[in-house]
């Protein structure tokens, strides 16, 4: 849906969704799973009448999420100070320059605060930011690997969502080809102060893209269970309505019927049927072309 206009009201709309998602459960890694997606689209059409599809929603979450991680990042030093009226962070135009250096969407801030952090908190659990270069007092902060690390900033259209991952895990490693392969051993001879810092920085980056394949693959089986349920339940559905019609269990129709009606294909052409006699003929029909298609024994 191109030129979505994300008015004040849309974006508290939006975010309270995502937060009844993040509350559900339908949140499992570092984004919304298929079923959490579904959901906040549902209700974005039914909020503006009109179709949404999930792009400018993906947007929406990266742009959310920049001022989010540019907050946290704000607050890591110490010191700060915010105006009585607005919110914002009260602080000298020196100390400023340094940070828009690091963050430039952080000069929204000296006007304003952000606005329904404790939600955006909960909707970006687990997505800590983690600080760029020395606080004020000389040190780093480090992330859980216990490395420097530093923000993941874009602003480019086609970043993939694993680019806007703020996570402390190392870089993921290479795809595992042979020019790779002879590439990690060169840059490894070359670094003769330690051999062994390049063998486990290269472990250490495999085994986060190992454990990032797992989740998704976790992902994609709970969508797939969530789908076979839906399933299940609308041949149910099915085979109730044709009792409530009269049809007794014992009859050749419903015997019929569940044999037909098994196939998610065929419960496609059934569904649109006005009448229960025109469902139960089209189900005699087939059963009787099923029947005839089978091939000789």
């Amino acid at each position: 849906m191109p030129n979505t206009k994300w008015t004040p009201e849309l974006t508290n709309f939006f975010i309270t969704a995502l937060l009844d998602e993040c509350r559900a459960g339908n949140r499992p890694h570092t984004t919304l799973n298929p079923l959490g997606r579904q959901h906040v689209l549902k209700r974005l059409r039914d909020h503006t009448g009109r179709d949404w599809k999930w792009e400018p929603c993906k947007s929406k979450w990266r742009e959310l999420k920049k001022r989010w991680s540019c907050w946290k990042y704000l607050h890591r030093f110490s010191g700060i100070g915010h105006h009585p009226v607005t919110g914002a962070i009260d602080m000298p135009e020196e100390w400023w320059e340094d940070k828009v250096k690091v963050y430039p969407i952080a000069k929204v801030f000296q006007q304003e605060r952000l606005e329904r952090e404790e939600d955006l908190n909960i909707i970006f659990a687990n997505m800590e930011p983690v600080n760029v270069g020395p606080c004020e007092d000389g040190s780093h902060e480090r992330g859980r690997a216990g490395a420097p690390t530093h923000y993941v900033v874009s602003d480019e259209s086609n970043d993939s969502e694993a680019d806007l991952q703020m996570h402390n895990s190392p870089p993921p490693p290479p795809q595992p080809t042979r020019s790779t392969l002879r590439r990690c051993a060169s840059n490894a001879k070359r670094k003769a102060s330690d051999p062994m810092e390049s063998r486990a920085s290269f472990l250490e980056g495999f085994k986060t893209f190992y454990h990032d394949v797992s989740d998704w693959k976790k992902e994609m089986q709970t969508y797939s269970a969530s789908k076979k349920a839906a399933e299940d339940a609308e041949y149910e559905e099915f085979m109730k309505e044709l009792l409530a019609a009269g049809v007794k269990p014992s009859s050749h129709e419903y015997f019929m019927a569940s044999e037909v009606l098994v196939d998610v294909t065929r419960r496609g052409a059934y569904r649109p049927l006005p009448t229960i006699e025109d469902k139960l003929a089209w189900i005699k029909k087939r059963a009787y072309l099923m029947k005839i298609e089978q091939p000789p024994m």
